[in-house]
């Protein structure tokens, strides 16, 4: 879902179990995930929501898709906010757009955007619908537009706050990645959580390491210049 102001929208859907998903229940045991609740404090006139679950793993069934006006930010509050939603059923897209009830907020401002019955036995295995979702299409085209670096490849959903920080940190150069994963081990994170971490930012951790280089404090030789770390200053 996305729409064009800074006022709160939701994006909820309602999966054959009725375990609701939406921002305070982003992750359901049916395998569905909100990635994130956006203008909580109208922080964005852009934002998007993605509700998903893993390719083919979503539970046959009803599901129903609505969008809540949660709260007025924008400075028009009685108007009513324009909204896009694309869903993504066994291959094929279909595209709703709708606006929120004016002047209305929380329950009472709930729209229905669509409702579909899904059966994981109808998807395709290998169709050309399928191809602009496959993980190296996706990557490139994020490749085009922003540094490989900055791509960070997230296996588990539930890694996703470790890796968000994570990288924060190492924006901020506040930490190196080897410091981070220590910090996460004092916090009781698993070995596999730490590995997945890991393989995540080690891209980044490198740009980084490389862009906080002193030019005044470089080598007058080719020779590498010993850092306290595990890495060298080049």
């Amino acid at each position: 879902m996305l729409w064009n102001n800074r006022n709160d929208l939701d994006l909820r859907v309602i999966p054959p179990s009725g375990e609701e998903v939406f921002y305070a229940h982003k992750q359901s045991r049916c395998g569905g995930w909100l990635d994130v609740d956006m203008n909580v404090r109208g922080e964005t006139t852009k934002p998007v929501e993605n509700t998903r679950w893993p390719k083919g793993k979503a539970p046959k069934g009803h599901y129903r898709v609505y969008v809540q006006n949660y709260a007025f930010h924008d400075e028009s509050r009685p108007a009513a906010t324009r909204f896009r939603v694309e869903v993504e059923v066994n291959g094929k897209i279909k595209h709703f757009e709708g606006e929120t009830k004016r002047g209305l907020f929380g329950p009472e401002s709930d729209v229905i955007v669509f409702e579909f019955d899904y059966d994981p036995a109808q998807r395709p295995t290998d169709t050309a619908e399928y191809a602009g979702y496959h993980d190296d299409v996706i990557k490139a085209q994020w490749a085009s537009v922003i540094p490989q670096e900055n791509i960070l490849l997230i296996e588990d959903p539930h890694a996703i706050i470790d890796v968000m920080l994570g990288a924060l940190a190492l924006a901020e150069g506040t930490v190196d990645l080897d410091t981070y994963l220590i910090d996460m081990g004092k916090r009781g994170q698993t070995a596999l959580r730490l590995s997945e971490t890991a393989k995540a930012l080690e891209g980044l951790a490198g740009t980084k390491a490389l862009a906080k280089v002193d030019m005044n404090d470089l080598p007058d030789k080719g020779e590498g210049k010993t850092r306290k770390g595990k890495s060298q200053r080049l």
